[in-house]
Formats: structure tokens, C-alpha cells, sequence
């Protein structure tokens, strides 16, 4: 999973989890900060289930922000 843009372009926090009563319910270790950029910010393997990716706010956010989540499956 990467944030690949933000605008503006500030910290922001992303995670992957399991929809639990239709609300993202992020796994364990499965959560980081992080700055907009082209790598990979958050890898891992899990289970074959449905899953769900969230971004939110880690406190910098003043203004409404635009973002690219980009999340690669193999």
C-alpha cells in the first residue's frame, strides 16, 4: 500500500483491515504514518478474506486533503 500523492502534501496515517459491522476495523501492525512517495509504505501478507484500506488524519490536517491510496495485490 502507498500514499502516492497528497495536495497538500503532508503526513498522513494508513492502514489495512477487515470489514467488521461495515466499518474498517484495521489489523494489528497493519498501520504506519507516513509521507506521500512512489515506494511501497506498508507490505505484508494476510489472509484471503475481505479486506479494507483506510487513510486518515494523524492531526496535520487543516484543509481538506486530496489523495492516492494505491494498493497492489499479486
Amino acid at each position: 500500500m502507498t500514499l502516492t500523492a497528497a495536495t497538500p502534501s503532508i503526513v498522513m496515517g494508513i492502514g489495512l483491515g477487515t470489514v467488521v459491522d461495515s466499518l474498517c476495523t484495521l489489523l494489528p501492525g497493519a498501520s504506519m504514518d507516513v509521507q506521500p512517495g512512489a515506494s511501497a509504505q506498508l507490505a505484508g501478507i494476510v489472509s484471503a478474506g475481505t479486506l479494507c484500506a483506510e487513510i486518515y488524519d494523524v492531526g496535520n490536517q487543516g484543509t481538506p486533503v486530496s489523495y492516492t491510496l494505491t494498493v497492489t495485490h499479486p
